[in-house]
């Protein structure tokens, strides 16, 4: 091998230890953004799940204003009629 051979072979390992360092540094990135996402989408199960509660409890209450509404109704029929 000659100088200029072994001057360019140290080059490219010096390039590939950068690279391997920079896919360690992506793939720390890509797990922690994964982690991320994961907490997101807990949080997003939580909220919707809130979101569906109140909605019943909405429901429930319209449900008991009708019945309010029916029997006050069936009341005054009886007093008008």
């Amino acid at each position: 091998m000659n100088i200029d051979a072994i001057i360019e072979n140290a080059q490219l390992k010096g390039r590939i230890i950068a690279l391997d360092a920079q896919v360690e540094t992506l793939t720390a990135e890509v797990r922690c953004l994964e982690a991320v996402t994961r907490s997101h989408e807990r949080v997003d199960c939580l909220l919707v799940k809130g979101l569906k509660d109140q909605l019943n409890e909405a429901d429930r209450k319209i449900h008991g204003l009708q019945q309010d509404n029916e029997s006050l109704q069936n009341t005054v029929d009886r007093l008008e009629g």
